[in-house]
């Protein structure tokens, strides 16, 4: 920029009227002027386009001729205020236009055209519909990818090189037991079970070092937030281009255990050029600068004084630097130029810059030539327009989806997207999944084709609740086809969301075949394991009743009666077949006593009795190396411990006695006292209940006794014609 004005060149004015005229014109904005009643008094070429209509089919119609009553509306609401209060007003608008509904950056700026006070506003609208579509996809991009990230069938953390926690999702939260709050910025070794720390930390460092040389899979325990301690299977990768781990890890603990102001005329169109928010100059026919506009002074940060008739573009080694030149010679030969993507460097501008923009800026200019009668250039316009912004939000929109297109290509999770029932959208997992090596195989195909039959109308059910009633449904497990014909089983998590701009359905799906095969292997284990153990506990019993042929049937005949008090007692399932399999064994440890005392007809002495006592504990001794419950052990000890403290082999009391225990000693002295021995002939069921009844509160449990005296006096319960229990 050249330095202090001597002169300017005067033009004419209707001259100066006619190129400002033409600038108005060519301006890339809707430019008019309306009075207070919202007639249009001037409009520009631009405005007519944006209408649709010419300009004598404008001029004194008004807004409500023109536009919808709501959009008319408010901008007369905004007309008003702008009259009150002599401001002007900026807003965002959208208006139905000939090229469809378009959004527009408009300013209303009070003018007076016959008098001092205000009389019309000028209105600049600055069609901004392409940054407002950059805007609305890179919502829409994030959105999406960050659904796919949070829904996640398997935990998903992202964590730097210092192995402190970037990011997670809900599936990682829930596996730890911790808020979001309470995981970010803390390393992952504060989860990670202590034994397990320092050699996760070596595979750590060694991935950021030879990263080749590092496994990106392994099993690991974590500790939960309630101090539980869970084995995880952990998926980890380098996020490419970065230094920061993005894992995927997942619980196997059972299996295993995203426009200016202007003025009327002369003056109205310097207004016009005054308040464009970007750069205008005009230049004679030798390239000297006649006007420039505040947003030029700003921008190169001069006074117009400095500039207007000293100022040439063809003497400006930036624009030269710019490789403008060429263009601006044909402009000045008569032709209209535009230029886009101008990389100003603010920082190489000369030493006199004083504007407050820093860096680098990106323009498209639009330059064109004003002509006389003859036909000879007089003028050039140079509009530059700021395209930085419009630029960056393209550049950002392009890093958002690349940076969560990789987060869905390392998810272990086949992702996939289905419109209109076609599948749209498909990740590397989910083409090996179905069998596919190329997404061309699988995209447009039907959604239902790789489904089996039987879940076809559920599939229909959960895209309709996603597309058209917009909610999420949630896990479901069916059954896939693949390519092959051959099917897998797989679990759905399914979302609503948006993809090319109009709803869809996302499906997060994970293969479960190997879990259901490996299910279906332990159920059958699990009962091949279970009738082993009734083989053995039946055999043990007769075992017993071998050595004791006096209390043949003793063992099933008590287990009888204590299942069915375990059943008026409304005992669960879980505790009664403890009752039952104690039933069969609490006389197990009989097996230890001499056979002499077990069929002794005479009464025993004390030291007899005294080995007749251990048989309780016997049984914990024969049981206590083996595979059985400890609480079954516990019981059979117990049988012969009484209430008040006078039983053994502790001398336990009320509560001390586990209730199971409590229930087979009343039926062992029932079916004892009914039943035949060596030493006496049976007293019969009357004695033992009366002697169940005398002691009820003082040996036997009160709850106990009540059901049973129920069993025989109310419901006839009977111990003859006994069959083996099982």
């Amino acid at each position: 920029m050249a330095g202090k004005a001597t002169g300017v060149k005067k033009q004419d004015k209707s001259a100066n009227v006619e190129y400002l005229k033409k600038i108005a014109e060519l301006a890339e904005d809707a430019i008019y002027i309306l009075d207070r009643q919202g007639r249009y008094i001037f409009v520009n070429r631009y405005g007519t386009e944006l209408i649709g209509k010419k300009v004598k089919d404008i001029i004194g119609k008004g807004l409500k001729d023109i536009f919808p009553k709501k959009t008319v509306a408010d901008q007369m609401d905004l007309i008003a205020r702008v009259f009150k209060t002599g401001k002007s007003e900026r807003y965002r608008i959208d208006l139905p236009t000939q090229f469809g509904t378009r959004w527009y950056s408009t300013r209303l700026i009070p003018v007076a055209l016959k008098g001092d006070n205000p009389d019309a506003v000028i209105g600049i609208s600055r069609d901004i519909t392409k940054i407002k579509k950059a805007e609305d996809l890179l919502l829409e991009s994030e959105a999406r990818y960050r659904t796919i990230f949070e829904i996640s069938l398997t935990a998903q953390i992202v964590f730097g090189e210092d192995t402190r926690i970037i990011l997670v999702n809900k599936e990682f939260t829930k596996l730890v037991g911790y808020k979001k709050s309470e995981v970010i910025g803390k390393s992952w070794t504060n989860f990670i079970h202590k034994e397990d720390v320092e050699w996760m930390k070596k595979y750590h460092e060694l991935r950021g070092e030879v990263p080749t040389e590092a496994p990106t899979s392994y099993t690991f325990r974590f500790v939960t937030k309630n101090g539980d301690t869970r084995y995880a299977l952990i998926k980890i990768n380098i996020i490419p281009g970065t230094k920061t781990r993005q894992a995927s890890a997942m619980d196997i603990t059972d299996s295993k255990r995203i426009a200016e102001r202007l003025k009327e005329g002369e003056e109205r169109l310097n207004q016009i050029i005054e308040q464009m928010p970007y750069p205008v100059e005009v230049l004679d026919a030798e390239g000297t600068a006649l006007l420039v506009n505040k947003a030029f002074c700003k921008l190169y940060g001069v006074k117009k004084s400095h500039v207007i008739g000293f100022y040439n573009i063809f003497k400006d080694p930036i624009v030269e630097s710019m490789g403008m030149l060429p263009y601006i010679k044909r402009v000045f030969k008569g032709e209209t130029v535009v230029v886009k993507d101008l990389v100003t460097d603010l920082e190489a501008v000369e030493k006199g810059y004083k504007g407050k923009k820093r860096g680098k800026i990106i323009h498209e200019t639009t330059m064109f030539s004003v002509k006389d009668k003859e036909g000879r250039v007089t003028h050039v316009v140079n509009i530059w327009k700021d395209v930085t912004e419009q630029r960056e939000a393209q550049r950002l929109l392009q890093e958002s989806e690349e940076r969560y297109r990789t987060l869905v290509d390392l998810s272990p999770d086949a992702i996939v997207v289905h419109q209109d029932a076609k599948l749209v959208f498909i990740n590397k997992v989910g083409l090996k999944m179905v069998g596919a090596k190329k997404p061309e195989q699988v995209l447009g195909m039907p959604i239902l084709d790789l489904m089996h039959p039987d879940y076809r109308e559920k599939v229909i059910e959960r895209a309709k609740k996603m597309v058209i009633d917009k909610k999420p449904v949630p896990t479901a497990e069916e059954k896939i086809k693949r390519l092959d014909g051959t099917y897998i089983d797989a679990e759905f998590i399914g979302s609503p969301v948006i993809y090319n701009g109009r709803p869809a359905a996302q499906l997060v799906v994970h293969d479960i075949t190997r879990r259901k095969r490996d299910e279906k292997k332990l159920a059958e284990s699990f009962v091949k394991v279970k009738k082993m153990m009734e083989g053995v506990i039946q055999t043990m019993s007769r075992i017993v009743e071998m050595r004791d042929p006096y209390t043949a049937g003793h063992q099933q005949r008590v287990t009888k009666l204590a299942c069915a008090i375990a059943v008026e007692l409304g005992i669960g399932d879980e505790d009664m077949e403890r009752i039952r399999v104690a039933g069969l064994l609490h006389d197990v440890g009989k097996i230890l006593i001499p056979t002499e005392l077990l069929s002794k007809p005479g009464i025993l002495n004390d030291f007899e009795f005294s080995i007749i006592k251990n048989h309780a504990q016997a049984g914990s001794e024969i049981l206590g190396d083996t595979e059985f419950d400890a609480t079954i052990i516990e019981i059979i000890v117990q049988h012969h411990e009484r209430v008040n403290g006078t039983g053994y082999p502790r001398g336990l009391k009320d509560g001390d006695i586990l209730l199971h225990a409590r229930i087979i000693a009343v039926a062992d002295v029932v079916e004892a006292m009914s039943s035949h021995r060596p030493y006496r002939p049976a007293l019969g069921m009357d004695d033992a209940l009366r002697e169940i009844t005398a002691q009820r509160g003082t040996l036997y449990d009160e709850q106990v006794v009540d059901a049973c005296i129920k069993l025989f006096k109310d419901k006839h319960f009977s111990l003859v014609d006994l069959e083996e229990i099982k």
